[in-house]
């Protein structure tokens, strides 16, 4: 597996993971943002680029937080899957 299927296989885990936000970055501003909201209609990127940030702090021993940065091209080629 190669290091762009790697990365499309994270977003897809934490895409489908509820409790992960999903972050758009634009120009000078950040905001969460819902799944709906990440491309147009006809499936292009709407921010710079993304990030998914999940955190799980129910396990006070060892919680984890998983950031995936990624670019708006990256998106669009998520957004082909759908």
């Amino acid at each position: 597996m190669n290091a762009h299927e790697t990365l499309m296989n994270n977003i897809d885990a934490l895409w489908n993971t509820p409790e992960a936000m999903l972050i758009g970055h634009g120009e000078g501003f950040v905001e969460p943002i819902d799944r709906d909201q990440a491309v147009d209609e006809d499936g292009k990127a709407i921010f710079k680029y993304y990030t998914l940030y999940f955190f799980n702090d129910h396990d006070y021993i060892n919680p984890r937080e998983i950031i995936i940065d990624f670019t708006a091209e990256d998106m669009e080629a998520y957004a082909q899957t759908w």
